[in-house]
């Protein structure tokens, strides 16, 4: 049976509905043979739920989310001894697929989030928007909702790697790099920054943003200097200079190779 908050949305993304359940001192069990036609989160944030999948015990910890895709059987609980809360969503739309696949979240059953403040912040406010319909509530919950799931997929995935250095070096490089466009920076002194050898550095980096670390310090110098010739009055060899490159060949090279076009076309822009 397919409920009035259980739809199937043409919008990108909708909330269904969503909502906190306290289950105190009581039990709780739900089966649904057939699932939902919609999506379904459980994000467990105190005590736990305990689910059957194909005949198997699992049990989801607080800071675990639970994900039901539509007409997947749905057969999980609660014991009163626990006293757990649980935060759910049912939600839909055309993009959900891409965007579950996006956030590294399509396919799974259970994921762990760990403790997070931001997680249950955005959710509040998302029920809030739910829940009060203001103006625009339909687009708000979408974009609360759309942060949730981009936040779980960035906690999951670092609660499955939790190397030190990895996702904190890598994200910290990043911004330096970003800092220290002016200065001529080099791959051996961001390997440095991270504690790590040159090689550990270079595979690191090129496994979480892409890309060697080389290209992307010059893609970022690139950038910067294209922005400072479309926008300002500097000449070409006056910008390469800004972004610590003083060969101006050798500039004109990098532009060519990251845009396709040569310093003077964004002159001319």
């Amino acid at each position: 049976m397919i409920f009035s908050y259980e739809k199937l949305s043409d919008r990108y993304l909708e909330v269904n509905s969503c909502g906190t359940q306290q289950l105190c001192d009581r039990n709780y069990r739900r089966h649904r043979k057939d699932g939902r036609c919609d999506w379904h989160i459980l994000y467990i944030t105190k005590g736990r739920s305990y689910l059957t999948e194909k005949g198997e015990k699992l049990v989801a910890e607080k800071g675990d989310i639970v994900i039901y895709a539509p007409f997947e059987e749905q057969c999980y609980g609660f014991l009163g001894a626990d006293r757990s809360v649980s935060n759910y969503i049912h939600f839909s739309g055309t993009g959900v697929e891409e965007l579950m696949k996006a956030c590294g979240l399509f396919g799974k059953r259970k994921v762990t989030a760990g403790d997070s403040p931001q997680l249950e912040s955005i959710f509040a406010k998302m029920r809030d928007e739910y829940i009060l319909k203001k103006e625009n509530h339909i687009e708000a919950a979408a974009a609360y909702l759309m942060q949730f799931l981009v936040i779980a997929g960035r906690c999951a995935a670092k609660t499955a790697d939790p190397s030190p250095d990895s996702a904190r070096s890598i994200d910290a490089v990043c911004r330096m790099i970003h800092d220290r466009t002016c200065e001529p920076l080099t791959v051996k002194e961001c390997a440095d920054f991270c504690h790590l050898s040159l090689s550990r550095f270079e595979h690191i980096f090129k496994d979480k943003m892409g890309v060697s670390p080389k290209n992307y310090i010059n893609k970022v110098k690139v950038t910067v200097a294209c922005d400072l010739i479309s926008e300002s009055d500097l000449t070409v060899r006056q910008a390469a200079e800004a972004v610590g490159i003083t060969d101006c060949n050798y500039f004109s090279r990098l532009v060519k190779k990251y845009t396709g076009f040569s310093p003077s076309y964004f002159k001319e822009r």
